[in-house]
Formats: C-alpha cells, sequence, structure tokens
C-alpha cells in the first residue's frame, strides 16, 4: 500500500502589496510611456517659447 506524504510546513501567504506601492509599481512598468509623454510635453513648451514672441510681432492685418 502507497502511502502518501502530507507537508507539514504550509507556508504563510505573501502580504498583498497596498496603497501607493501599486501606484508606483505601476508607474515604474510604464517608464517608456511616461518618458515620451514627458519629451513632447518639453518639447511643445519649447517650440511654444521659441515661437510666441515671433508670432506676436507679425501684423497679420496687412494679408
Amino acid at each position: 500500500m502507497a502511502a502518501t506524504s502530507i507537508s507539514k510546513n504550509i507556508a504563510a501567504p505573501k502580504k498583498r502589496a497596498r496603497g501607493l506601492i501599486i501606484t508606483r509599481v505601476s508607474f515604474l512598468n510604464a517608464k517608456t510611456l511616461l518618458g515620451a509623454g514627458a519629451f513632447y510635453i518639453l518639447f511643445i513648451a519649447l517650440v511654444i517659447g521659441f515661437l510666441y514672441p515671433t508670432l506676436s510681432g507679425i501684423n497679420f492685418s496687412s494679408y
């Protein structure tokens, strides 16, 4: 007769991550997307910053 051995050392379940840990892990997983978004925001801000003074000085009423 075959006897099955039962493990007496049952591992305790891992504690679940809570609160801001989940948010932080989500942001770390989305690094590429966040980096691209930050780049484009900075790029648009620089372009507008350089072009606005030029465009505001042009007299469009002559056209």
